[in-house]
């Protein structure tokens, strides 16, 4: 006999909690209601699907209003995993509760780490659209989970064919989708994103500013739809993909409108950090000196690489090692002021860069700050 799919063995472990529940003379509890469904882009070119903060969130919240739930695989052919129905927990009592719920987790989980594209290329907006219409006949409160890169590369957005589409204004862009009737109706359905611009080999990264252009193209089409609510989670997902899925063709991403706006070099005299290490000599000091820049990287749309140098002290790989560090550390506080993570680019590269001037060691121990225009900001 042929083992059934996750999702069917999470509609098995639903029939029978609902046989139980069926059958409690005592049990008094609320009705599922809500729905949920979960897009994953198990394929090449992105990492495996994880849930973390807000699309961890979403989960626990269909657990507790023991929603509807789909999940649909985007690949070149979306399609859903056999076996959705609502995730039904008994409330004999509080203990009998937690372990349907934890369960039912499990069994999501499981669902989510065994699916897996069938077909070549991906079609997220087509996956979004299968999504909503399995949720569209669900009472109560809605929500999709779409965990994927976002790079879609087949359908109505394709941005392996049209690479510019990455650069593109995406209030414009989704505009011109809702015209040619490519969006679904999201109405009362709340949107997370998660993994966006996430991406493992062949696909190479994209630029810091062309990913950050890329989730403001799908957080547009999907208010555009009529999403009352979007989120983004910025945690990365990380885990290595499963082998052998079918081929997805990698995005080449040109120069678009992407531009320079100003590189700003904070050394030793603007942010200190305490010898061979990455730690602030004084976090307030360092809060204050990065406060303008990133007021000005919210309040412009900027995306920026940072670069961390240092001094020729040490072999060339813990020169590597502890200028990115640094400069991560500064990507955490500018985080902490509010830019985007996915805005930001980390790299270090030690003593080995262009500016290197063996006569002012104080000044090659910096963070270079370069910050870039996305869309068609003028530079």
């Amino acid at each position: 006999m042929n083992a059934p799919s996750a999702l069917r063995r999470i509609a098995a472990g639903v029939v029978s909690i609902a046989l139980l529940v069926g059958t409690a003379a005592c049990s008094d509890g609320a009705e599922p209601t809500g729905g949920l469904s979960i897009v994953v882009g198990a394929r090449n070119n992105m990492p495996a699907p994880a849930l973390s903060g807000a699309a961890s969130e979403a989960i626990e919240s269909a657990l507790v209003s023991q929603s509807h739930l789909s999940v649909v695989v985007a690949d070149g052919a979306p399609f859903q995993l056999d076996g959705a129905g609502a995730l039904v927990a008994r409330d004999e009592n509080s203990i009998v509760q937690k372990q349907d719920r934890d369960q039912n987790r499990e069994l999501i989980e499981r669902a989510l780490g065994e699916a897996q594209a069938k077909t070549e290329e991906t079609d997220l907006l087509a996956a979004l659209l299968l999504a909503a219409r399995s949720l569209s006949s669900v009472d109560g409160e809605v929500t999709i989970v779409i965990v994927d890169s976002g790079l879609s590369t087949t359908g109505a957005l394709n941005f392996a064919a049209q690479p510019e589409l990455l650069d593109a204004d995406p209030e414009t862009l989704a505009a011109a989708l809702a015209e040619a009737g490519e969006l679904p109706d999201l109405s009362g359905v709340d949107v997370v994103f998660s993994g966006l611009g996430d991406v493992v080999a062949p696909q190479e990264p994209l630029p810091a500013a062309q990913r950050a252009n890329l989730i403001a193209i799908w957080t547009a089409i999907v208010k555009t739809a009529a999403a009352p609510n979007v989120r983004v989670e910025e945690a990365p997902l990380s885990e290595t993909p499963a082998r052998g899925l079918p081929r997805v063709t990698p995005v080449v991403p040109g120069e678009g409108s992407r531009c320079v706006v100003e590189t700003v070099v904070l050394d030793e005299g603007d942010i200190a950090f305490v010898a061979d290490t990455a730690e602030f000599q004084d976090g307030d000091a360092a809060l204050a000196t990065l406060q303008p820049i990133a007021q000005r990287m919210t309040s412009q749309v900027l995306s920026a690489t940072l670069t961390g140098t240092t001094a020729d002290k040490g072999d060339d790989e813990g020169q590597r090692a502890l200028s990115r560090q640094r400069a991560q550390g500064v990507a955490d506080v500018l985080v902490e002021l509010g830019v985007p993570v996915g805005r930001m680019t980390v790299t270090g590269v030690g003593s080995d860069f262009p500016d290197y001037d063996p006569t002012d060691l104080p000044a090659n121990r910096a963070v270079r700050i370069q910050l870039a225009g996305v869309a068609e900001m003028e530079c």
